[in-house]
């Protein structure tokens, strides 16, 4: 089980290993696991930028909690892992994967901000229904796989651009203009990200003969979260 001792300086994470709270940021309602300073603020950053933005990351009873382990298994490109990166809604966790060498933080950011992405429904105990199954960006899995995928990668880019932001880029992908060598499937999550982005933001791209390079429905961030979240 995952519980927090009542001292409050160890928890048993699902594979029952104990390890010491290394941080508490109340007010953000988070709980580090990890020492990892690049870690820390980023997590810090993007919790403070949702808040920003009305979208609490999670309640004091029921903190966000941050882990980076290595995996099982040793292999860190393991899907299957455990400690493969993801976000847990049981236990309002995400796990980093750590991997051996210097932190790459932009992937780590990126991978951050997606799971981020998860936990903003996850800390209510609800998640999008989906299968949980092996996914990337442009392959199509199931509708419910790639809007749960796709609402993640669209609060990562809500966490780190503005609806201004003519042509984000993030995860190696540019989200603003739908790139065409992806098919048309509403089953694929990088085409469901485009989509809600769109409903976001308040550019034309490439702007259209006649218009000035404004969307006329750039929706805002909370009544989008509503519409998810209860």
């Amino acid at each position: 089980m995952h519980l927090e001792h009542p001292n409050g300086d160890t928890i048993t994470t699902p594979c029952i290993h104990l390890m010491p709270v290394v941080r508490r940021v109340p007010e953000l309602n988070l709980v580090f696991y990890t020492a990892e300073p690049a870690i820390q603020a980023e997590t810090i950053a993007a919790a403070q930028r949702l808040k920003n933005l009305g979208v609490s990351i999670g309640t004091p009873l029921r903190p966000l909690n941050i882990f980076n382990r290595p995996p099982v298994h040793g292999n860190p490109d393991d899907a299957t892992d455990p400690f493969w990166s993801h976000y847990n809604t049981a236990f309002h966790s995400i796990q980093i994967t750590q991997r051996p060498g210097p932190l790459n933080v932009a992937a780590m950011r990126d991978t951050l901000h997606h799971e981020m992405g998860h936990a903003t429904l996850g800390h209510s105990l609800v998640q999008i229904t989906n299968e949980g199954q092996v996914h990337s960006i442009t392959t199509p899995t199931s509708p419910g796989e790639a809007m749960s995928e796709g609402w993640a990668h669209f609060v990562a880019l809500a966490i780190r651009f503005g609806p201004d932001e003519p042509n984000p880029a993030y995860s190696g992908m540019q989200w603003g203009v739908r790139d065409a060598n992806v098919p048309r499937s509403p089953d694929i999550e990088y085409n469901v990200g485009c989509m809600l982005w769109d409903l976001l933001d308040n550019t034309v791209e490439p702007p259209r003969r006649g218009q000035a390079g404004f969307d006329n429905l750039a929706l805002q961030f909370g009544e989008m979260f509503r519409v998810c979240s209860p």
